[in-house]
């Protein structure tokens, strides 16, 4: 397991498009429907692309 704290990573930037939670516009849908949020998987890569995650 990787272990992160806030001084690890700096100027990370992550963007999902789909369609939100009916109850949090902040999260993805995972219920089904048009533009839900299935099998989603972070890849983390510094400049020279090394992956981390």
């Amino acid at each position: 397991m990787l272990t992160c704290d806030v001084t690890q990573f700096k100027n990370v930037s992550v963007s999902f498009a789909g369609q939100t939670n009916g109850d949090d516009a902040t999260l993805l849908a995972l219920d089904g429907g048009q533009g839900a949020a299935e099998n989603v998987g972070i890849a983390i890569y510094d400049s020279k692309g090394k992956n981390w995650l």
